[in-house]
């Protein structure tokens, strides 16, 4: 995790930043005024309550780009299924891709006309951190 301190003004949408030990996503950020003049970041966040720093505040921060969209792997097989382009009927769902073929023959042969079919597969996804220096997506 290539974490960074970062001063809270130039904190933006989607970077991550720890307050009090905290991980959070910021949805968005507002500048105020405290009494005495000095310069205040809102930090609104993704979950959670917003909270107020001062603009010159370090903060540890993981930019959004330093982030990556994978492929879960833990205990979430992707699920396969196939779904008529004509009536939208779907076969039941599995967890291995060749377990699918014999249901769009039998529908082909009980609707005329029903052969085509679009292939569905659904797969559990989760966003990590990036090593230093390696790809991100998007």
């Amino acid at each position: 995790m290539d974490e960074r301190r970062w001063r809270a003004v130039l904190v933006g949408p989607g970077d991550r930043v720890s307050l009090g030990g905290v991980w959070r996503t910021v949805k968005a950020t507002q500048t105020d005024r405290y009494a005495t003049g000095g310069l205040a970041v809102i930090f609104i966040f993704e979950e959670g309550r917003p909270a107020r720093r001062p603009a010159t505040e370090l903060l540890p921060v993981i930019p959004r780009a330093d982030w990556s969209l994978v492929e879960e792997t833990a205990g979430a097989a992707p699920v396969y299924e196939l779904e008529c382009v004509h009536c939208a009927d779907r076969c039941e769902p599995t967890n291995e891709p060749s377990g699918r073929t014999a249901w769009p023959i039998d529908h082909s042969g009980l609707n005329q006309g029903h052969d085509v079919f679009r292939s569905v597969v659904t797969s559990v996804l989760r966003v990590v951190p990036h090593a230093p220096g390696g790809p991100v997506n998007g």
